[in-house]
C-alpha cells in the first residue's frame, strides 16, 4: 500500500503522479474536482514539457486517439446548432487532452500504470461500501426491515443517488475495477494481498448487482467467461477460473431471480424498453420506439450526420412528430453512443469510433492485455444503450483509461505486479 503513494522519482514526476492519483480519486465525485485537477495537471505538464515532445507526437496510437475529437471539431463546421456543438466540444476536451498530456509528460506511465489503476479500484470499492452504509443508515433511521435493502427503493439509481451518480457510470467504474482486481489476484503471491483483493472483488460484485445496470453486467459476463479464460489463462487455470466464476454466477443468478425487485429490473424493465408502445404513447415511451425514430433521422443524412451538437435538437423535432411527448419534454438523447455518432457525424464518425475500439481489441488480444480488453468490452457493450461520451463522467473515464492503456501497453509488467 505504501508504494501506491510513495515514489522514488523526480519531484516533477511525483507531482504528475499525484495529479493523476487525485484525478482518479475524484472521478466518482462531483466533476468540479476532476476539472480542477485536470487544469492543474495541464499547467504542470506545460511547465515541465519533455524535450523530445515533438517526436513523441508521431505515434499511430496517439494520432488515432485524438482523431475522434478532431472529427467532432470538424462536425462543428456544418452543424446548425453551434451553441450545442461548442458545449459538447468543451465537455469532450478530455478525449484529446489526456493523450496529449500523457505523451508530453516526463513521467513514465508504464511504470506507474498498475498503481494508478489500483488507486482507482480502491476508490470505487470505498464508494460502493459508502453506498451500502448510507442505505443501511436510512433503513435503520426509518426502522425498516433489513430486507428493504433489496427493494426497488435501494437499487439502480436509488442506490447511487447519495452522490448524485448515474448508476450506469459508477457501474462501469466498478466493473473495470473488479476486472483489474481479478487480474491482480491471479498474479499475486502474497496471501494477505490476495485476501484484500478478494474482499474488494466481493464488494464490487455486490455493488454491480445492487446498481443493476444491465449493459455493464452483460459486459462483465463477457469479461469473466470469455476475456479472462481465453486471453489470459491456459490449461488447468482456465478450467478452474471458469468453474469458480460459474459457481459465483449461479449463486448471483439465484439471488436475483428470488428477489422481486431485481427480477423486475432485469426482466420486466428490459421487456418494457424493447416492447412496442401503446397506441397513444401516453403512458410509456419504450427505448425501442425512440431508437426507431432515430434510425429514421439517420437515414436522411447517413454519411456525415447533422453536425456536432445536433443530436438533441433533431431528436426533439422527431419526438414531437412521433407524439413522444415525454421524450420531447425530457430532451432525451439517443441513449446509444453508436446512434449518437450516427446522428452527429454519420457513418464517418461512428465508423471511426468502432475502428478505435477494434484496433484496441486487436492490440489487447495480440499482447494478451486483459486490462485493455476488459475496458474496451465495458465501453463497447455499454455504448449500445448509453450515450457515454455525452457526460463528463463517461468522457473522463473513456479519455483517461483508453489513453493510459493503449499508449502504455506493456504486458511484461505482469511479472512484477505486486506493490
Amino acid at each position: 500500500m505504501k508504494n501506491l503513494f510513495c515514489l522514488n522519482d523526480t519531484m516533477a514526476n511525483k507531482i504528475s503522479y499525484y495529479h493523476l492519483l487525485c484525478f482518479l480519486i475524484a472521478l466518482p465525485f462531483d466533476t468540479f474536482y476532476g476539472d480542477v485537477v485536470l487544469i492543474s495537471f495541464c499547467i504542470h505538464t506545460i511547465l515541465h514539457i519533455r524535450k523530445d515532445w515533438l517526436l513523441s507526437l508521431i505515434n499511430k496510437e496517439f494520432l488515432l486517439l485524438i482523431s475522434l475529437y478532431i472529427l467532432t471539431a470538424l462536425g462543428f463546421l456544418y452543424s446548425h446548432y453551434k451553441a450545442d456543438a461548442l458545449s459538447l466540444l468543451t465537455r469532450q476536451l478530455a478525449i484529446i487532452l489526456f493523450p496529449i498530456l500523457f505523451v508530453l509528460s516526463e513521467i513514465d506511465l508504464k511504470k506507474y500504470k498498475f498503481q494508478l489503476i489500483k488507486i482507482f479500484g480502491l476508490t470505487c470499492t470505498l464508494v460502493i461500501a459508502f453506498f451500502y452504509a448510507d442505505a443501511l443508515h436510512i433503513i435503520h433511521y426509518f426502522h425498516l426491515p433489513l430486507s428493504s435493502l433489496f427493494s426497488k427503493e435501494f437499487i439502480n439509481h436509488n442506490f447511487s443517488h447519495v452522490l448524485d451518480l448515474h448508476a450506469t457510470y459508477i457501474s462501469m467504474y466498478a466493473a473495470f475495477s473488479m476486472a483489474a482486481f481479478i487480474y491482480f489476484l491471479i498474479a499475486e503471491k502474497t496471501l494477505i494481498k490476495r485476501i484484500a483483493y478478494s474482499i474488494c472483488i466481493l464488494i464490487l460484485l455486490a455493488g454491480l448487482i445492487q446498481l443493476s445496470s444491465r449493459a455493464v453486467i452483460v459486459a462483465m459476463l463477457i469479461i469473466i467467461f470469455i476475456a479472462f479464460p481465453f486471453i489470459l489463462l491456459q490449461g488447468k487455470k482456465r478450467i478452474q477460473f471458469i468453474l469458480i466464476s460459474l459457481t459465483i454466477f449461479i449463486a448471483s443468478f439465484w439471488i436475483i431471480s428470488s428477489l422481486g425487485s431485481f427480477r423486475d429490473r432485469f426482466t420486466g424493465d428490459l421487456k418494457d424498453d424493447l416492447t412496442q408502445p401503446s397506441v397513444t404513447n401516453s403512458l410509456t415511451e419504450p427505448r425501442l420506439i425512440r431508437w426507431q425514430a432515430e434510425v429514421e433521422l439517420i437515414k436522411q443524412s447517413p454519411v456525415i450526420g447533422y453536425g456536432t451538437g445536433a443530436e438533441i435538437e433533431v431528436l426533439k423535432e422527431k419526438y414531437f412528430e412521433k407524439k413522444l411527448y415525454l421524450s420531447y419534454l425530457s430532451e432525451f438523447n439517443a441513449h446509444s453512443q453508436y446512434l449518437s455518432f450516427l446522428l452527429n457525424l454519420g457513418l464517418v464518425g461512428c465508423g471511426l469510433f468502432i475502428f478505435i475500439l477494434c484496433y484496441g481489441f486487436y492490440k489487447a488480444i495480440k499482447e494478451k492485455d486483459i486490462l485493455l480488453s476488459s475496458f474496451l468490452v465495458i465501453i463497447a457493450v455499454t455504448a449500445i444503450s448509453e450515450d457515454i461520451l455525452n457526460l463528463n463522467k463517461g468522457i473522463f473515464f473513456y479519455g483517461f483509461f483508453i489513453s493510459l492503456l493503449l499508449l502504455f501497453l506493456d504486458t511484461k509488467e505482469i511479472k512484477n505486479i505486486s506493490v
